[in-house]
């Protein structure tokens, strides 16, 4: 009788080819999922920055057009997202520097700052 040290018609499992095939189609997903993740991400962000940067420029020309030249701390919501307005005012003489600084209320993120001088009368 006859013995067959290997039955391959029998065993069961997965070739290294398979295994490897498969990896790289994991790994291929995976990535394309990570750089979605980060562009959704930076979508966000740059959408902050705008709106930050709208409530700082507000801010500057409410200040100037009125000259009220009082510092002072506020929170504005836009588009559902809370920002810390603060405005500084320093006087030296006749020239008034002002500062607008907008941080995101919820991380304390500075993420813009305006400055301006002009002469008061």
């Amino acid at each position: 009788m006859k013995r067959n040290a290997f039955k391959v018609a029998d065993q069961r499992g997965l070739t290294l080819l398979e295994v490897l095939i498969a990896s790289s189609v994991f790994m291929i997903g995976f990535t394309i999922m990570v750089f979605l993740l980060n562009q959704m991400q930076g979508r966000f962000s740059s959408k902050e920055m705008v709106l930050a940067y709208q409530l700082a420029k507000e801010e500057m020309e409410k200040t100037l057009a009125a000259n009220n030249f009082e510092s002072l701390t506020k929170t504005e919501i836009r588009s559902k997202i809370s920002f810390f307005v603060e405005r500084q005012i320093t006087d030296n003489d006749g020239l008034v520097s002002i500062r607008i600084n907008v941080t995101r209320a919820k991380t304390g993120k500075k993420l813009v700052t305006l400055y301006d001088e002009i002469f008061s009368r």
